[in-house]
Order: structure tokens, then C-alpha cells, then sequence
């Protein structure tokens, strides 16, 4: 019976830790300072983060626009173009899903198999544990895009990501300061500024600070 009852704990432990946000997460292909959760990416006048495959290496950084036959990439190396014919594969984060709600009902769900006795060796792992982790694995993956190929059709789809999904405006240098979305300059034409400003009668403020609430009277400072 001791054996029996170490041998179920030891399967729930397993369980439980197989439920980790590590285990259930999928990898974002954007580095920690580029991710933003889906409310932050709708705000944000930026194009997405992309990983570029390549015959002679990889391109990564923020996804400027896509052209007839290239996409435009302010990389970490600076402003490049990178033809559609050398591209291998590519990865896209536009957002970072949470997955916890998912996490936390799969936690949940496998601690209550504690009450079937030993069948919970087989109903923690096919009623929770392995659906649970499938599904948190794809909720955390749903802000992010990948091919294995070139697909030209595949990459012209990728303008909706992009900062200039109709193209690069006439004139446009990415290697000169923005003219607009900065502290006290003109806001974007979305009515968006840079992280840390909001567009306040057209023009790119500090972002105010949340309101206290007031003290209710009577209560002692």
C-alpha cells in the first residue's frame, strides 16, 4: 500500500511539474526587450520582430515593410533588404500570448484526480495532464508566425505585421531620428506615440501617471 501511495505521489509530482509555465510555453522567436502582450502590440506603432533564414545567415530585427520581391528589416546590423529568393525560413512574434488561465485549470484539474485512488495513474495524465500542456503550448504560441520556406505568398501576408504595411513613405531613412512619435513631436498618424508617451492634442507627452484614488473621509493619514 506505502509503495502504491509513493508511486501515485511520485506521478503527481511529475504531473505538476510537467505543468510549469517553462514546460507548457512555447520559445518566442523575439528577444525579451521586443515582446509585448497582444494590448501593448495594438498601441504599439512598431512592425513585428522577425528572424530571417538565409543562404549566408540569419537577419533579425523589426519588420519595416514588405516589397514586391523583399522584405525591409531594421536589423540589429542596421537597414537591410532581404530578397525574397535568399530567404530558407523565417519566424514572426507579434505578440506574447499568457497562457496562465490554461496553466492554473490544468493544476487545478490534476489535483482533483487525487480523490480516483490509484486510476488517477491514468486519468491525471489523459484528462489533464497531456491535453493540458498541448493546449497551453499552442495559447502561448498564438502571437507568433513561422515557414520553412520562401513562399513569396507567404511572405507578401507578412505587410499586416509590418511598421508601413503599404510601403516605406517616400524619403524615408531609417538611420535619421523620426520626425514623429518622440517627446514632444508630432504623433504617429495613428494617434500613437513611442513607449512611455501618449499623443495628447497631436503632439507625443509623458504618459500620466494612474490617478490615486481619494481618502475617503474620516479615514486617519
Amino acid at each position: 500500500m506505502r509503495a502504491s501511495r509513493g508511486a501515485v505521489a511520485a506521478l503527481l509530482s511529475l504531473a505538476l511539474a510537467g505543468s510549469t509555465p517553462a514546460a507548457c510555453t512555447t520559445a518566442s522567436p523575439a528577444p525579451r526587450s521586443a515582446r509585448l502582450t497582444m494590448e501593448q502590440a495594438q498601441r504599439d506603432p512598431h512592425g513585428a520582430w522577425i528572424n530571417i533564414e538565409t543562404e549566408r545567415g540569419g537577419v533579425a530585427g523589426e519588420l519595416l515593410a514588405v516589397e514586391a520581391r523583399a522584405l525591409v528589416v531594421q536589423s540589429t546590423v542596421g537597414f537591410q533588404r532581404v530578397p525574397f529568393g535568399a530567404i530558407r525560413g523565417w519566424s514572426l512574434a507579434w505578440y506574447e500570448a499568457s497562457n496562465d488561465s490554461v496553466l492554473a485549470l490544468n493544476v487545478v484539474g490534476t489535483i482533483s484526480t487525487l480523490s480516483h485512488g490509484f486510476w488517477l495513474v491514468f486519468t491525471a495524465p489523459l484528462l489533464w495532464w497531456i491535453p493540458g500542456t498541448a493546449i497551453a503550448r499552442r495559447q502561448s504560441s498564438q502571437g507568433h508566425e513561422s515557414s520553412s520556406s520562401g513562399s513569396p505568398l507567404e511572405l507578401l501576408a507578412l505587410a499586416q505585421y509590418a511598421r508601413f504595411p503599404a510601403g516605406l513613405p517616400p524619403g524615408f531613412d531609417p538611420t535619421v531620428p523620426p520626425a514623429e512619435g518622440g517627446l514632444d513631436q508630432p504623433c504617429y498618424p495613428n494617434q500613437t506615440c513611442n513607449r512611455g508617451l501618449t499623443c495628447d492634442r497631436a503632439v507625443c507627452r509623458p504618459a500620466a501617471p494612474p490617478a490615486v484614488p481619494p481618502t475617503p473621509a474620516g479615514t486617519p493619514p
